[in-house]
């Protein structure tokens, strides 16, 4: 049987972004979390689909015409976290400092100059 990210990025994911919950140009990174796991700090960019482990558990319908029985598919939660802050922007390159000036030498001469 596929694991519950499989099924979640292969059929839940589409879903979402079809119903304008998710961004198409927004990449999705999908985990499993344990029940009561904190929210992990957000990645720049990436949308985060967190789902608990899946139960599988014998259908109560018929198998289908292959003879494979229905199975149903039970998961507990699946948390849709949006894309964290994107990096602030570097710094621009600091402007090059001319030579540096000596105040007080220069107050000094100033000083003279006008005594």
């Amino acid at each position: 049987m596929p694991e519950t990210v499989e099924l979640v990025r292969d059929h839940v994911v589409p879903a979402l972004t079809e119903r304008g919950v998710l961004r198409p140009s927004v990449p999705v990174e999908v985990r499993t979390a344990e029940a009561g796991e904190p929210t992990p700090a957000l990645p720049a960019g990436t949308a985060t689909v967190r789902t608990t482990a899946a139960r599988w558990a014998p259908s109560a319908y018929s198998a289908d015409a292959s003879g494979v029985p229905a199975v149903h598919l039970h998961i507990a939660r699946i948390e849709v976290l949006p894309p964290g802050p994107a990096p602030a922007p570097a710094a621009p390159p600091s402007v090059r400092p001319g030579p540096r000036v000596d105040l007080d030498a220069y107050l000094a001469r100033r000083d003279k100059e006008n005594h």
